[in-house]
This record gives structure tokens, sequence and C-alpha cells, in this order.
């Protein structure tokens, strides 16, 4: 009986160890694609423009607007940094 107590103990620290385990690694970022040429960047486009480019693979849409502006109204999947 107190060989399967002891047992029984082990398993659930070991079971409790694993679940403790780090989060995984975060993606290396690729520094050649990470670097942005801000000469080459619109300092604003019209709605129909932003609408157009929210499908494309290699655009990202940032709001820079104030966080109340934007939750009186945005176009959903641009990312908001106020």
């Amino acid at each position: 009986m107190k060989r399967i107590t002891i047992l029984i103990s082990m398993i659930v620290v070991m079971v409790a160890l694993a679940a403790c385990g780090g989060a995984p690694a975060p993606a290396a970022v690729n520094e050649e694609t990470a670097v942005i040429d801000v000469t080459t960047l619109p300092e604003q486009i019209d709605v129909e423009t932003a609408v157009a480019l929210l499908g494309r693979d290699d655009v990202v849409l940032i709001d820079v607007r104030e966080q109340w502006e934007y939750d009186e109204g945005h176009i959903p999947g641009i990312t908001l940094i106020p």
C-alpha cells in the first residue's frame, strides 16, 4: 500500500511539473524583412484604398489615431498604434 501511495505521489508531481512548462520561444524575426523604409510610406490614404489593401499579405495597415477615435469607428483588420 505504501508503494502505491509513493508511486501515485510521484506521478502527480511529474504531471504538475510538466504542466508548469514555459511558454514557447517567440518566432525569430528576419532582420531583412523587418526593416521599413519610412520614406516610402504614405502619410495618409483614403478609405477606399485602405479597404482595397486589406486583403494583401504584403501590406500592414496602421491606425495612429487615439483610442477613443478608433472606438468611434474603424475598418476591421487595421492595427491601432496610438
